[in-house]
């Protein structure tokens, strides 16, 4: 994770090299909130399991985060990559976001692009917050994990476990 804060920290200072005019909304609040991110050096609001970047140079309307599998977790040891597309009417309309690394888990479909990450950082070590006690689900994005949650707790924990190993373990960073 770390190795990806760094490159996530350079990313983002080129991103905000001053524009040559004022830019519209939503673009002053990204550039504002990009800019409280680095406004200590690479590690400033980064926390230690979430990190985010512009996914190319000149487009702040789409970032690529990255998410540690929480400790305890079949999830342990993956780096997760959501993508987060910001509307124009941005931050009065949340991101969308995509887990652009596959994932096992009930929930993985996911106001300010770290929370985001954050919250999805937590549902992921926690499959069963948005799940029904008795027997059903409410509205899980992925139906078949979610039953597999509630029928087979070890099953489940087996199949996140090898979708980690399979798809979020092998993360390489560039450059």
């Amino acid at each position: 994770m770390e190795e990806v804060h760094r490159k996530d920290f350079v990313a983002i200072a080129r991103v905000l090299a001053p524009p040559a005019s004022s830019p519209p909304d939503p673009y002053r609040r990204v550039r504002a909130e990009l800019l409280a991110t680095v406004e200590d050096g690479p590690h400033s609001p980064q926390c230690p399991f979430v990190s985010f970047a512009p996914a190319a140079q000149n487009d702040l309307l789409n970032m690529i985060g990255t998410i540690a599998g929480p400790k305890g977790t079949p999830y342990e040891g993956g780096l997760f990559q959501i993508s987060l597309s910001i509307p124009l009417s941005y931050p009065s309309q949340p991101p969308d976001c995509r887990f652009a690394t596959k994932i096992w888990h009930p929930n993985s479909k996911a106001l300010s692009f770290r929370v985001v990450l954050i919250s999805v950082a937590a549902l992921i070590g926690s499959p069963g917050q948005f799940m029904e006690e008795e027997g059903g689900t409410s509205m899980p994005l992925r139906p078949k994990a979610a039953q597999m949650w509630l029928e087979n707790s070890a099953e489940f924990e087996k199949t996140a476990q090898e979708w980690t190993r399979r798809y979020a373990m092998s993360f390489q960073t560039e450059g």
